[in-house]
Parts: structure tokens; sequence; C-alpha cells
């Protein structure tokens, strides 16, 4: 009789699981590392009935996991506390952020990546950082859109000063979405904003970058959003009077209506204040 066919762990590792305690404690900073694997659904539930009491960090992307392997996972997480999970390149969808939001709400995430899935607006609107411990988010490379990003905006308007990174880039934002997003992370404790490739109102953009400075943050990339030769010219200006007073990097690369103009103006400023860093 053929053997079946094996899994992507091979059975042992599959049943002692998930890792044997030996395998696990050689790791003393608690990380279970499973990236690329091809899980499903089923290998994760199994790899759950195992799970280390000593686990922080959880690397499952790259895999092929979708929202039944998550609401498992979330279960399987909910009596653990300070946790790192990447979800990232998988097929979670609006109902596997669902089942995550209540472990966010419950104080169990510290770090959660769930970039490149297919989650919705409808997914995003699960999500609450109130009284939560959340200290990392990044959504990059869904379809959250701006109601999506509307909808993170008024998470930040309550946002603990735990959030310290935020990524939405790449979510099909626009104006209306980009703009409450950079407005609403004025008034939190950010220290590093992605917007990649969304597109906020022209207009007083350069004042909400130094507010944003002003309000602590130490990263900003807006890779793609349109940002113009006035834009920068504007930044600029406003830069050379309320210059940074700790260490910022603005990254505005690929940004094709900033031409020679802006570049120069952007430029120079660098030059002159020690603590800015662009990348053109």
């Amino acid at each position: 009789v053929a053997p079946p066919p094996p899994s992507s762990l091979s059975q042992p590792e599959l049943t002692t699981m998930t890792l044997t305690e030996a395998e696990f404690v050689a790791d003393t900073h608690g990380k279970l590392l499973l990236r690329g694997k091809q899980l499903s659904d089923s290998d994760l539930m199994q790899i759950c009935e195992g799970l280390p009491l000593e686990l922080r960090e959880l690397d499952i992307s790259s895999n092929s996991i979708g929202d039944e392997g998550v609401e498992y996972l979330a279960v399987a997480l909910k009596q653990k506390k300070g946790l790192c999970i990447n979800l990232s390149d998988n097929n979670v969808g609006d109902e596997g952020v669902r089942h995550l939001a209540k472990l966010i709400a419950s104080g169990n995430v510290k770090k959660l990546d769930l970039s490149m899935n297919n989650i919705t607006e409808a997914g995003v609107a699960h999500l609450t950082f109130t009284d939560s411990p959340l200290e990392v988010l990044i959504l990059r490379g869904n379809e959250i859109g701006d109601e999506g990003a509307m909808h993170i905006a008024k998470c930040l308007d309550s946002a603990p000063k735990s959030l310290r990174e935020l990524d939405v880039g790449n979510n099909g934002v626009g104006a209306e979405g980009g703009t409450a997003v950079l407005a609403a992370a004025c008034k939190c404790s950010l220290q590093s904003l992605s917007l990649d490739d969304c597109q906020p109102a022209p207009g007083h953009l350069s004042d909400r970058i130094v507010a944003l400075c002003k309000a602590g943050l130490r990263h900003l990339s807006l890779r793609c959003i349109g940002f113009t030769d006035n834009d920068a010219s504007s930044l600029a200006a406003a830069f050379a009077i309320n210059p940074p007073s700790q260490p910022l990097l603005v990254d505005l690369q690929d940004n094709a209506s900033c031409g020679a103009k802006g570049r120069t103006a952007l430029g120079g400023l660098a030059r002159m204040k020690t603590q800015l860093k662009l990348r053109l």
C-alpha cells in the first residue's frame, strides 16, 4: 500500500507538535517560525493543538491559511499575552479579521501583520484599539478602501499610547480615507506611519506632515501618493520654520509629479536640517 502523501511538515512534526518540547526550547525567545511551509487550515488546526506555553512570536506567513484556520488559531491563543503574529501573504478574509479582533480587544496581541491578504472594509470594521496593548498593525496590500481607512482613523482617535506603527499602504485608499488617517495620526503617538499609494486630498499636506513630526513620528512613508512640486516647496518652507526636533525619515519615492524643482527644494532642506532624512 502506498504511503499517504507527505504534508509540507513531516508527519512526526505535526503529530508531536507543534514542535517537540526540545525543539521549541531550543529557541529561547519563544518563537515558532513556519513561514512558507504550504500550511493549510487543517495543518494549522493540528499545530494549534500543541502550541508551547511560552509562545511569544508566531510567524505563519506565506502559507495558505484562511478564515477557518484563523478562527481555530484565535481560540488556541486566547490565554496567551504579548503575542507577535505574522499572517501576511495568506488567504485571510473579513471573517478571519473578526476572530483576530477579539484577541486584540482582549489584550492578547502586541503586533499583528495581516499584509497581502483578502481583507476589505468589512473586515477592518471589526477592529478596535481602545484599551489594547497593540503596538504594531500592518494591513498593507489589502483592499480596505476609503471606508476601511476612515474606520482606522476613528480607531486612532481613541487609540492608546501603545500603538507605535501603522501601515495601511497599497489598499486602494483615496483622498477621503488618506486625509482622514493623516489627520487622526496627528493626534496620537505613532512613531511610524505608511500611507503608500494613498491619495490624500491636496492642500495642507505639508502642515499635516509637520504636525505628525511634532506628535513624535519618526518614520513616514508617502510613496506614490501624487506628491507634487508644489507640495515639496510647501513642505520645505514648513520645515524651514518648524524643523524636526528629533530624527525623522520621510520616504517620498515613486512620486512622479515631484520633479526637479521639488527635489531641489527638499534636498537643500535636508542638507540644512540634520534631523531630517528624505528619500526622493
